[in-house]
């Protein structure tokens, strides 16, 4: 269903893990871990643009919400001048809520894909990998090392199945049989890299968005 998503996000992981495989080894767990990382910071690098536009959808809201309220007030219960008068005060500033509403879109859309992706590696265990979008037929674990996953290679999703970080598989999820620990090892610094990645883009937006206002000052 989102094929045109998953096979771009699955290529940007190919081309991490070739990069990696060079120096670790194709079949190392590092190689595939630090793809991982760079695959969500490359992921945050392209939803840059999306994250600004959310950012200047918010300030224009706080903005505008005062106006809201000045405008229910002077039309009280007069709904049709209500309407005209906020559509007037909209123009005014560029708003649109569809421009806050897309920006969220994109970011939940590619996020999506990226969980799809790593989860098809392992097609074994529930027929589901992303909410709403519909079943992965679920196969035997011979079929699943046999089948291609995307831009990946049989041989390379079985490097994938196969590989360790800490002792931990990097195809487990939290809900496996293995030890909750050893996957957590696995698991809390890449959502540590991905909230260090999310941090520096939204303080590099305010600087952004500081600079800008002191040059308009």
């Amino acid at each position: 269903m989102l094929d045109f998503v998953y096979y771009p996000v699955a290529a940007v992981l190919w081309l991490w893990h070739t990069g990696f495989a060079v120096l670790f080894g194709a079949a190392s767990g590092l190689s595939w871990a630090l793809a991982i990382v760079m695959l969500v910071v490359t992921l945050r690098a392209a939803l840059y643009r999306p994250f600004l536009a959310q950012v200047r959808f918010s300030r224009t809201m706080a903005v505008l919400q005062p106006k809201m309220r000045q405008l229910r007030a002077e039309c009280g219960d007069d709904r049709e001048r209500l309407a005209v008068e906020t559509r007037k005060l909209q123009q005014q500033h560029n708003f649109s809520v569809l421009s806050g509403c897309l920006p969220v879109l994109v970011q939940l859309v590619m996020f999506l894909g990226l969980l799809h992706v790593l989860h098809s590696f392992d097609r074994t265990g529930a027929v589901s990998y992303v909410p709403f979008l519909g079943n992965t037929t679920t196969m035997t674990a011979a079929q699943n090392a046999d089948t291609a996953n995307y831009v990946f290679a049989p041989e390379q999703v079985r490097s994938f199945l196969h590989a360790e970080l800490f002792g931990a598989p990097l195809s487990a999820t939290l809900t496996s049989t293995d030890s909750v620990a050893s996957v957590a090892a696995v698991a809390v610094p890449l959502v540590v890299i991905a909230a260090v990645a999310t941090h520096c883009t939204a303080r590099a937006s305010i600087a952004r968005q500081l600079e800008t206002t002191r040059r308009r000052g």
